[in-house]
Order: structure tokens, then sequence, then C-alpha cells
């Protein structure tokens, strides 16, 4: 008992018990779930709707877009184009009930982001002052996240531009991240702390990036063979699941490696902003 007591007051500051330790205080496996459920009901009507609003085919160029970002063919293609595609004989535009609903869902989704972020710092909510801050925090990190993932499509033009894409990730995901995570935290959080956390948060956003790329095309595949196109809805919310968690680890890096020597929330003391 005491060499165990002894192993844990040893490790008790190192970077990955208290990685463990925030994750664990934010509720780090509910707050994926979440952000995964909220950005498959808002995240992607919003980009539906923007596609329409500016005239590149609103549904149909979405699935396009995933279409040919994952390389998809086959059953997958057809099931993801099925998915997205607007029928033949719709009618009508957005209604003001649906843009009322969207807006609804984008600002619920960007709240529960602005949770996150405060949670793993111990920071009480701004409420409703925080609404453009949190809005544009979401703008930023979705132009960070598509912005990396059409960075990452350029690998496929050569071996030789392979490196420089790299490095202009790295660099668009850092300065993205720092700006994203300054905002939802009300700017409450000077940009110099947030720097650690950004760098190694685009590190990890470029690796999720990386590795989607290769392993959600063959599982979109399985599940339209297995089940059509309700196999390839589980396909994607399995991918927003990843990107979430990929995100709530972000929040969590980011108040691990800032450079202060303020104690970290704990499991057992309950997260400011739930």
């Amino acid at each position: 008992m005491d060499t165990a007591l002894e192993m844990s007051r040893r490790f008790e500051h190192t970077v990955p018990v208290r990685l463990v330790r925030v994750f664990l205080a934010v509720d780090g496996r509910d707050r994926v779930l979440m952000l995964a459920g909220q950005a498959f009901i808002a995240v992607i009507p919003l980009l539906i709707v923007l596609a329409t609003v500016s005239g590149t085919g609103g549904a149909d160029a979405v699935g396009t877009y995933l279409v040919r970002r994952f390389d998809l063919d086959g059953s997958a293609e057809a099931s993801v184009r099925i998915l997205f595609d607007r029928p033949p004989d719709a009618t009508g535009g957005i209604t003001v009930l649906s843009a009322v609903v969207l807006l609804w869902t984008t600002n619920s989704f960007a709240r529960s982001l602005q949770r996150t972020f405060a949670a793993a710092w111990s920071l009480p909510r701004t409420g409703i002052r925080g609404t453009g801050q949190r809005t544009v925090g979401l703008v930023v990190l979705l132009v960070v996240l598509f912005g990396l993932s059409w960075l990452g499509s350029r690998l496929e033009e050569g071996p030789l531009l392979t490196p420089l894409v790299v490095v202009v990730q790295l660099a668009v995901a850092v300065g993205g991240w720092a700006l994203a995570s300054h905002l939802m935290l009300g700017r409450r959080v000077p940009l110099r702390r947030l720097l650690p956390g950004a760098a190694a948060s685009a590190v990890v956003q470029v690796l999720v990036g990386w590795g989607t790329a290769i392993w959600l095309p063959g599982l979109v595949t399985r599940n339209a063979d297995n089940y059509g196109v309700i196999g390839a809805a589980l396909a994607l919310v399995s991918w927003l699941i990843v990107v979430s968690a990929s995100i709530v680890a972000s929040a969590v890096l980011g108040r691990v490696l800032a450079p202060d020597d303020a104690p970290c929330p704990t499991a057992t003391t309950s997260a400011v902003a739930p």
C-alpha cells in the first residue's frame, strides 16, 4: 500500500497522469459522445445549407466532397450519395423553421464546445455574453479542420509536395487551434499560454486526419455492403466520434501543457462548466 502511494505521488505531476486526471475531471468520454451527436445534427446540416446558399449544390455537394475526400467507390459511393442527394421531386428551399432549428442546434454545439474548454481550465460559463466569441471560435475551428482535410488531399499530388504540405498543415493547425481555444475560453487565457497545447493539438489533428483518410473508406465500404445507407451513416457517426475525441483531447492538452503552476482539476472535484 505504501509503495503504491509512493508511486502515485512520484508520478502525480507527470504529463500522462495529469492528462488522465483532467480528462476524467471533465467527463471526457461523455463529452466526446455528446459532441459527436451534436455535430451530426448541427455541423452536417450547416454545411448543406452553406453549400445551398453559395450555389454549389447543397446536400449533393457535401456528398460529392465526402466521396472525393475519402476516395469512395462502388457501394460505399452509392450509399453516401443516396444519404446526401436531394430527391428529384423535392421542392422548396430553406424555410424559416428549418433556419431557426439550424441556428439552435449550431449554437448548442458551439456552447458544448465552449463548456468543454472551460471545464478543462476550471473556468465558469460565459453565458449569453460569450455567444459571439463561441460562434467565431466554432467558425475558426471548422475552417481549421476542413482546411487540414483539404491540405491533406494535396498529398496525393506527389511525394515532393508532402514535406511542404505537412509544414503548412502544422502551421495552420497551431495558429487556428490557439485562436479557437482563446475564443472558446472567452479570451480569459492569453494566447501565449495556449501555444504549447495548440502545437500538440496540431500534431494530433494532422495524425487524425491522415488516419481517418486511411481507415474511413474501408469502414464505409464494409458498412455499406452489410447495411446499405444506414451503414454509411453509422460510419460517418464513427468518424465524428473520432474527430470529437481529438477535439476533447486538444482541450485537455491545452490545459495540461499551459506554462503555469496552477493545479489541474481532479476527478473527485466537479468541473466548473459541466
